[in-house]
Formats: structure tokens, C-alpha cells, sequence
């Protein structure tokens, strides 16, 4: 049986090319501009060990995440069908666990490369995130789900 092909939230772009294309301009800025630019750097190991503790629990909640939406037999990618409502695991603390483990691993990421360019680039890429994949995800659930979306979306918050 062939999927419905509207049977999928509207988003702008597969989210993870939004952090992808934002990452690659942090770094190009960084690279470029940021040394001269922002004589005031951070530093020490310290920046580096919660750098890496950020990466290391966001690779966890993703992968987590990932691993429970198999077990309900529905997907994570916005371009497929969204066959249930999941409200266990990581969905309990947050309606978005995998798009929250993506900021979390941007502000890993910019820490580990001491990068104040990179660090401020995620408010951008929040409200984009949040306008062009979010608002539109909970519009296609709300559409599919009903009260059963509106009811958990009472119940958990957007982000954390």
C-alpha cells in the first residue's frame, strides 16, 4: 500500500540541514571574522569538558528518542507519516526531546570550538526550528490526532 503523500507535517526543510547549514556558517564565521572581531575568548579546560557532556547527552537523547518511536512503530523523519502519539520516555519531558537534543548538541559544539559566533547562532536557528518545523508538526498532529494531540499537548511542554 503506497503512503499518502500529504500525510506528513509541511516543514520548511528536513530539520537537520537547518542545523547543518547553520553549523557550517558558525564555523565559516568563526573561521573568518570571530578572531577579529571578538578580541574577548573563553577559555580553559572546563568549556571543554561541558562541551563534550553537552554532545554526549544529546547523542543519548536522540538516540533514545530514536529507539522509543521504533518500539511505537512511527518515525522520526517529518517526511513520513506520523502513526501515533507517543507520550512515554523522553516524550513525557518535552513534546521536541529530538529537536531540544539538537540545540543541546549546537551548544555542545560551540563550546568545544570556543566559538561565541556559533554559540549566538542558536537563536536564530530556534526561532526557525520553531516557525518553519514545530508550529507546522503540531498543525499536521492537531489534524491527525485531534484531542488526543490536543490533550498531551496541555500535558507536556514544547521544548523542556
Amino acid at each position: 500500500m503506497p503512503e499518502n503523500s500529504s500525510d506528513h507535517a509541511n516543514v520548511i526543510t528536513l530539520p537537520p540541514i537547518i542545523f547543518l547549514v547553520a553549523f557550517i556558517i558558525g564555523l565559516v564565521l568563526h573561521l573568518t571574522i570571530e578572531g577579529k572581531l571578538i578580541q574577548v575568548k573563553f577559555s580553559g579546560l572546563y568549556l571543554s569538558i561541558i562541551g563534550y557532556t553537552l554532545v554526549f547527552i544529546s547523542l543519548l537523547i536522540a538516540g533514545f528518542t530514536i529507539k522509543i518511536l521504533e518500539q511505537f512503530k512511527t518515525t522520526h523523519k517529518v517526511n513520513k507519516p506520523t502513526t501515533t502519539i507517543v507520550t512515554e520516555g523522553t516524550f513525557r519531558c518535552s513534546r521536541n526531546p529530538i529537536y531540544t537534543s539538537g540545540f543541546i548538541l549546537f551548544a555542545g559544539l560551540s563550546l568545544i570550538m570556543n566559538s561565541i559566533i556559533m554559540l549566538l547562532l542558536i537563536i536564530p536557528v530556534f526561532f526557525v526550528i520553531r516557525e518553519g518545523v514545530v508550529k507546522r508538526e503540531e498543525q499536521y498532529l492537531e489534524s491527525k490526532f485531534g484531542q488526543e494531540y490536543m490533550n498531551y499537548k496541555t500535558s507536556v511542554r514544547r521544548w523542556l
